[in-house]
């Protein structure tokens, strides 16, 4: 294939995949046959364009149409923003968090009155990729191959995915016993299909302390001592 044919495949998939998006969050139910009569391609493409390409969103599927779990059209309300707040500290910066806080600061008719500055992650993270994969495979328990920047592979069950001095890292277990690797390593994201497993709530409660979170950012040099400790005996 040509450089030029190439480019012209890549704008096609890109146009192709706009389309599906756009159609998918305005909540319509695709069917397969239908898609791939309007764009020209198979229906195996467009099969992967859904199982593989768009992997990184929650999509249902029954036979052969496919749209977006309904979760993505659900209104949120006072409690899913506390849910929120907890989630990323908030409650712990201000005094209270009832409704009339929450209506003052998501009122977009009036400039906010915070400002408010946290360290930010030292990779930039975006949705359509690993972070994406990584986040399903943790809600639906699916195993993950993982390739590193040194070209090693790993296969995990991702339990949490930890934020710690504006660094992001991955918890879980491996064949081997505890598996932490920080995002910034991480150059691919493979989700095994049909490889579901059980979460070990002792070692779930342990990655989830407060201690083990402060840790995290050192993981790396204790994981080099440990294996010079290795070699050094060897």
């Amino acid at each position: 294939m040509t450089h030029i044919s190439q480019e012209n495949e890549h704008d096609r998939l890109a146009t192709r995949l706009s389309i599906i998006l756009s159609r998918l969050f305005q909540g319509e139910k695709l069917s397969i046959r239908i898609l791939a009569e309007e764009f020209g391609v198979s229906t195996r493409t467009l099969r992967r364009d859904f199982n593989v390409r768009l992997t990184y969103l929650d999509i249902e599927q029954d036979s052969g149409c496919y749209q977006l779990a309904s979760h993505y059209f659900r209104r949120r309300t006072e409690k899913d923003m506390k849910i929120l707040a907890k989630l990323l500290h908030l409650d712990r910066l201000l005094p209270a968090m009832d409704a009339k806080l929450l209506s003052l600061l998501l009122d977009e008719n009036h400039p906010s009155p915070y400002r408010i500055m946290l360290p930010a992650p030292q990779q930039k993270l975006t949705l359509f990729g690993d972070f994406s994969r990584l986040t399903l495979a943790i809600i639906n328990r699916t195993q993950v191959r993982i390739k590193t920047d040194k070209n090693i592979s790993h296969t995990a069950h991702p339990y949490r995915l930890l934020c710690c001095q504006a660094e992001w890292f991955l918890a879980g277990c491996s064949s081997t016993g505890v598996f932490i690797i920080s995002l910034s390593c991480i150059r691919l994201v493979e989700v095994l299909p049909n490889t579901t497993f059980e979460i070990d709530d002792v070692l779930l409660s342990l990655l989830e302390r407060k201690d083990f979170m402060e840790a995290l950012p050192h993981m790396n040099i204790i994981d080099e001592i440990m294996h010079y400790e290795t070699r050094k005996h060897h």
